[in-house]
């Protein structure tokens, strides 16, 4: 038993290696850094302060947060739009259309993200008139996360218990009674997913709204940007990403909240 549980350790070794030397040290670093004060250099002084989280809740601060959050729910609305059902739709497709639509999704991002930004940037300055604005950035986000949803809420879509649906239409159950007694809470869990993996990044995507938004939206991104490149106040940058991995810490733990309860219900049907 001590043999398997030793072997088992060292398969997963590398991965807490890993883990500590690129996640966990660079994160402590950076709590460790928004705690000093800066000079007119890049160097830092190592004086505990707390001025770098009193900075941020001046209003331009909390104005470009809150702008991000925005952003970022709206993209991740938008995507839940699409993404949802198209997941569904792509779980019931046979093996050889499933795969046309699997390539459809993937070819474009085997193409350098700034290629295919810029290609956007030529059709919307062909066809439309919303270059350089609020719309012009959701619509390339959108685009840009839209597979992490789809394929999220399509691996869960994949273990859906078909047997229950139908049980549900023999009793007289309607399409939509059965979507949201079996289907939608089984899979919640790839939904969740999904939310996950496209509201976090929809804050920080700087180089989205600085080439679709002709750099009249500021996002979080953008602070961290600004205060490392033009002002070198790297401990007011570190408090920034703080922030930003307290929200990421909040999104994971709600969505961790949130599938329990598609559980309990799920099992309750």
């Amino acid at each position: 038993m001590k043999s398997k549980t030793r072997s088992d350790f060292k398969k997963v070794l590398p991965l807490y290696v890993f883990s500590a030397l690129f996640v966990l040290i660079p994160m402590l670093y950076a709590l460790f850094l928004s705690f000093m004060t800066r000079t007119n250099t890049w160097a830092v002084d190592y004086t505990f302060t707390f001025d770098n989280y009193r900075e941020l809740v001046k209003p331009i601060y909390l104005s470009t947060f809150a702008d991000s959050f925005k952003l970022a729910v709206t993209v991740t609305l938008v995507d839940i739009i699409i993404g949802y059902p198209a997941g569904l739709f792509m779980a019931r497709l046979p093996d050889h259309q499933r795969n046309f639509f699997f390539a459809a999704l993937t070819f474009p991002f085997w193409i350098n993200s700034i290629v295919r930004i810029a290609s956007i940037i030529v059709l919307l300055r062909t066809y439309t008139t919303i270059l350089y604005s609020y719309e012009a950035v959701v619509i390339t986000m959108v685009y840009a996360l839209l597979p992490f949803m789809i394929y999220s809420v399509y691996s869960a879509a994949t273990k859906l218990d078909q047997s229950a649906l139908e049980a549900a239409r023999m009793l007289g159950a309607s399409k939509g009674r059965a979507f949201l007694d079996i289907t939608l809470p089984q899979t919640a869990k790839g939904l969740l997913s999904g939310v996950t993996l496209t509201f976090i990044p929809s804050m920080c995507l700087i180089y989205i709204s600085d080439l679709l938004g002709g750099g009249k939206f500021i996002l979080a991104g953008n602070l961290i940007e600004n205060q490392l490149m033009k002002t070198h106040n790297l401990p007011l940058a570190a408090a920034i990403s703080v922030v930003l991995m307290l929200l990421t810490g909040a999104v994971i733990l709600i969505c961790n909240r949130l599938e329990p309860v598609a559980r309990r219900r799920r099992h309750a049907q």
